[in-house]
């Protein structure tokens, strides 16, 4: 196995083994529910043992009719992003252009799709999501554009066990893997330094369980919050500014912000400034990156119902 992989790549892997062992239980269970709900409810080996004595193996389904309630339910409220002018100084007229913004958004992703896909998981398995992407509004075009977009086998998405925050707004990380032909990832990727036999990615539900394959090669997005703190300061006349960004008279700890004429500095305090960066790697290399101008981590995770045991 290499030892000279970059640093951000073995923080991908640290991370993602930290979250298969913390949802390594949920998985199971996940997978065990989606199973059922397809057929499978009995134990292969009960199953065998019973067929080989000639006994009978019923599955009679009592599910199909109270899911496909909760969708038809889902299917008629509609779900939808909603913006209000909340903030001291909004004017309700940028709310409302925001949101035709956001609907305009949902159209062109087909969003009602993407939110039932995601209500059929999480009424089957207790958890799912879609994520947040920027594309180009078409092949010639330098314009991006945002959208939604479902998320088909959850199990390949990793998300930062240790939030807070009901919404998981306060995630600093998070991994979605994908398995690609040889083929494929020669055209998107050229060659590379991926290695053989690598499996730092596999987990339960989510195959195959080798990082190479004579069929396929494992490719993670790996998403990371940075920090950074700043002194915000407020003027008397209504204006704001970072403290790094002023001019400064001395040097070194002698240096003092020189402040804008005509104005009194009338409070400061620390904040914290938040960018995403994302990475597109394998086992070993960074394939690409870039830093995202959005303070959260682009996926959405909705639950059925959480309960906290041990």
């Amino acid at each position: 196995m290499p030892t000279d992989r970059p640093a951000i790549v073995q923080e991908a892997i640290d991370f993602f083994k930290l979250d298969s062992n913390a949802e390594l239980d949920q998985r199971r269970e996940e997978l065990a529910d989606l199973e059922f709900e397809a057929g499978c409810h009995w134990d292969p080996k009960v199953k065998a043992d019973r067929e080989a004595d000639g006994k009978p193996c019923l599955e009679i389904d009592l599910l199909s009719g109270p899911l496909n309630q909760i969708e038809g339910q889902s299917n008629e409220s509609r779900a939808g992003i909603t913006i209000g002018a909340n903030k001291p100084g909004t004017a309700p007229e940028a709310a409302g252009l925001l949101q035709g913004f956001a609907r305009g958004i949902e159209q062109q992703s087909g969003a009602q799709d993407v939110y039932q896909h995601a209500v059929r998981r999480c009424s089957r398995a207790g958890r799912a999501g879609w994520r947040i992407l920027s594309e180009y509004e078409d092949d010639e075009s330098r314009d991006q554009v945002l959208r939604l977009e479902w998320v088909d086998n959850w199990f390949a998405v990793y998300l930062d066990p240790t939030y807070k925050k009901q919404d998981g707004s306060d995630r600093k990380k998070a991994l979605i893997v994908d398995d690609l032909t040889h083929d494929r990832y020669t055209e998107l990727h050229g060659e590379s330094d991926l290695g053989a036999g690598l499996t730092e990615f596999q987990s339960i539900g989510d195959s195959p369980p080798e990082w190479i394959t004579k069929e396929r090669v494992r490719v993670a997005e790996y998403f990371k919050i940075k920090e950074t703190k700043r002194v915000k300061i407020w003027f008397s006349d209504g204006s704001e500014v970072f403290e790094d960004e002023l001019p400064t008279s001395g040097r070194g700890k002698k240096a003092k912000p020189i402040l804008p004429e005509g104005v009194t500095e009338t409070g400061r305090r620390k904040v914290t400034q938040k960018k995403c960066c994302w990475y597109l790697i394998n086992a070993i290399e960074v394939l690409d990156e870039r830093e995202l101008p959005i303070p959260y981590i682009p996926i959405v995770e909705i639950e059925g119902e959480r309960r906290n045991i041990d």
